[in-house]
């Protein structure tokens, strides 16, 4: 595994007898959920928690996401990281990719690859512990035609998946530009992207 950082990361032995994370996607292709929203919250611990925790290492972090983001050749252009304990672990953008032994990316479910899970697709070839990926921070960055960071928070696949794998918490960049944070566990979506809604809806795009 390639850590992007000038020190190693420490971690227990691994037990033998846990479940590998790749293993939690296999046959996993339920896209559908319900979800309250696209990460807009009226409880008041998730305002202050948005406002208190984002301070200059994530806007560190979300411009690295969103020098990743450049490097998508789709319309809409993406990035995130995966960081540990203030090292990259993995980086990743949108891309035309559908398909994934692990079960991440299903041709039937999407017509391309989010950023997202892009990143979690490395964790799982990596295979990293889940005690370690569950201290994981994803920054979630949509790069504007101007190059500026627009909206970007995470649809509901994408967000399911990250559930599955309890990931710690998630920084992405809302309409205004602007940078919020979530704890995964309180995070909710159901928002389907036009690419999820040309797979579940076709007839909707055939006229």
């Amino acid at each position: 595994m390639t850590i992007i950082s000038a020190s190693p990361i420490h971690t227990k032995p691994r037990n033998n007898n846990a479940t590998p994370v790749h293993e939690k996607f296999e046959n996993y292709d339920d896209c559908t959920g319900t979800g309250t929203g696209t990460g807009s919250d009226s409880d008041s611990s998730q305002e202050v928690y948005r406002q208190r925790h984002i301070g200059m290492r994530d806007q560190r972090f979300a411009s690295i996401a969103l020098d990743e983001a450049s490097k998508s050749t789709l319309l809409m252009q993406h990035g995130c990281i995966a960081v540990l304990n203030g090292k990259i672990i993995a980086k990743g953008y949108n891309n035309i990719r559908c398909h994934s032994k692990d079960g991440l990316l299903n041709f039937r479910k999407c017509c391309s690859a989010h950023a997202e899970i892009c990143v979690l697709h490395k964790i799982c070839i990596n295979d990293l512990p889940k005690k370690i990926v569950q201290k994981l921070v994803l920054y979630i960055v949509r790069r504007s035609r101007s190059g500026d960071m627009a909206e970007s928070a995470p649809c509901l696949h994408c967000t399911m998946r990250m559930k599955k794998l309890n990931i710690k918490a998630i920084v992405f960049s809302n309409s205004d530009g602007e940078l919020e944070k979530r704890r995964m566990n309180e995070y909710n979506s159901n928002k389907i992207t036009y690419g999820g809604k040309r797979v579940i809806e076709p007839t909707f795009y055939i006229r």
